[in-house]
């Protein structure tokens, strides 16, 4: 291997698309480049890195990696994905706008008091909000197209390319309608409802994984008849008595026409909030301030 490394970024690309892939026609296509410029980007990251890459055993049909090849891209990817984290966050630089990750349950709970704090720091304009679920919210942000994201989960993140805050940790419930004969009950154990049809969010969130969870100490398994990301939906189904549902308190308001249910269980995941950044991505003053907004709402 040689002391002074000049690969440039495009061979790597062909190569990542070449283990992908497993064919050189299928990777020149791809990038729309002849066939001969793949094999020669291949023989040069072999020349820079004095190891074959590719085995050329011509009796067999399928692309197949040396051992320092399947080495070799395993790194590749993670420069790859590096490099595209680097770009996006320089070009986050060029715009004034912040990219939040804020999960709707999350959002409705806090936000409406946080938004003239926001208003008050010129944050609210500035404020390109992501509002899918916990589960997606935390590959987004990993995969650096977040700064920041407030997060759900069942337990704390740990994760070493993340850093993370604990802010609150809230309990799950079990919504029923008022007309339900589990409403005059003041709490409830979940093998209690193995009979009953739940209505779920589905996962794009953290409360499939809750739910399983209790289905796993519980060793009951209740029919799921529906799962959506409309939380409105679901609680407008449960007031019509067409189910029961599982969410955490986060997501009830005063407004909800519903029955919510403490779980009796002695052993029960709860509803963890934190808010969130990659490890290498350094805050602007203005994301920052954001951050401190939302840690000091709680």
């Amino acid at each position: 291997m040689k002391g002074d490394m000049q690969m440039n970024t495009r061979d790597l690309a062909y190569f990542a698309a070449l283990t992908r892939l497993k064919s050189y026609t299928a990777v020149a296509h791809e990038f729309h480049v002849s066939q001969p410029t793949i094999t020669y980007a291949v023989r040069r990251l072999e020349a820079e890195l004095d190891v074959q890459l590719i085995q050329r055993d011509q009796s067999h049909r399928q692309l197949e990696l040396t051992a320092a090849g399947a080495q070799f891209a395993v790194h590749c990817q993670r420069i790859i994905t590096e490099l595209q984290i680097v770009q996006r966050e320089i070009a986050a630089l060029k715009t004034p706008q912040i990219k939040m990750g804020l999960p709707p349950i999350i959002g409705n709970y806090f936000f409406p008091h946080l938004a003239p704090k926001l208003v008050a720091e010129n944050l609210l304009s500035r404020l390109q909000l992501d509002e899918s679920g916990s589960a997606r919210l935390l590959k987004s942000l990993e995969a650096g197209a977040l700064d920041l994201a407030m997060l759900g989960s069942l337990e704390p993140l740990t994760a070493p390319d993340l850093d993370a805050a604990l802010l609150a940790t809230h309990h799950y419930r079990i919504l029923v309608s008022h007309d339900h004969p589990l409403a005059k009950k003041k709490e409830v154990a979940f093998k209690e409802l193995q009979d009953e049809p739940f209505l779920l969010l589905n996962e794009g969130f953290m409360h499939p994984q809750a739910f399983q969870t209790l289905c796993n100490l519980n060793h009951i398994q209740p029919h799921i008849m529906l799962q959506t990301s409309d939380i409105d939906l679901i609680k407008q189904l449960v007031s019509q008595n067409a189910g029961i549902s599982f969410l955490t308190e986060t997501a009830l308001t005063p407004h909800d026409d519903l029955v919510a249910l403490p779980l009796s269980d002695p052993e029960q995941p709860l509803f963890l909030i934190s808010i969130a950044k990659r490890h290498d991505h350094l805050l602007t003053p203005e994301q920052k301030k954001l951050a401190a907004l939302f840690k000091d709402s709680f």
